[in-house]
């Protein structure tokens, strides 16, 4: 079972890309971009005639993250979705969307330049709420919210420049305040 199926462009990893997992269900599946600085010393993967053409790996494709262009899709062993979005120039770029092996989302969010930014909602593995964060370039900052529905319903605070500042409040599962406490800028923890 090849672990990987894709085109070669004068000897490199080009074009639509599907990569397998061991037992010969798809892992990824994307764009590659022709990258002429990718250098390719094995002969058996170098095209003569420079010209494009199907090929099986019997090995990973060789291909840098700057490579990925396009849409990529992500699989759990068991053929789930794990995660999927968009590459530009080999940056994540857009929405993105993560998921647990059972296919419930994990996290929803949008890059901008490979960067975390805006709103960011994450998911417990039973689908119930888990957080909703606030990003700019790649760094928490705004109002953020925890919950757990286990044992408390709700943490609420803020960052800056991810650190965590101002007030932060804990909330029973009956929407009574249970503790309040300034952070006074301490790290994420």
């Amino acid at each position: 079972i090849p672990l990987a199926t894709g085109k070669m462009i004068k000897g490199q990893p080009a074009g639509i890309w599907r990569i397998y997992h061991d037992d010969g269900s798809l892992s990824a599946c994307g764009e590659l971009m022709f990258n002429p600085d990718t250098v390719i010393i094995d002969p058996e993967l170098s095209d003569i005639n420079n010209e494009l053409y199907r090929i099986e790996l019997d090995c990973d494709p060789m291909y840098s993250t700057e490579d990925k262009n396009g849409e990529w899709r992500y699989y759990w062993g068991n053929a789930t979705l794990s995660s999927t979005g968009v590459y530009n120039r080999g940056k994540k770029e857009g929405n993105w969307t993560s998921c647990y092996d059972n296919g419930n989302v994990q996290y929803t969010g949008i890059y901008l330049d490979g960067e975390k930014e805006g709103e960011w909602k994450g998911w417990h593995y039973d689908g119930r709420l888990r957080s909703v964060e606030n990003y700019v370039r790649g760094q928490l900052h705004g109002e953020c919210s925890y919950y757990d529905g286990e044992r408390w319903s709700q943490v609420t605070g803020a960052y800056s420049e991810g650190n965590r500042s101002g007030e932060w409040s804990l909330w029973s599962k009956d929407s009574l305040l249970m503790q309040r406490a300034h952070a006074r800028g301490l790290p994420r923890g």
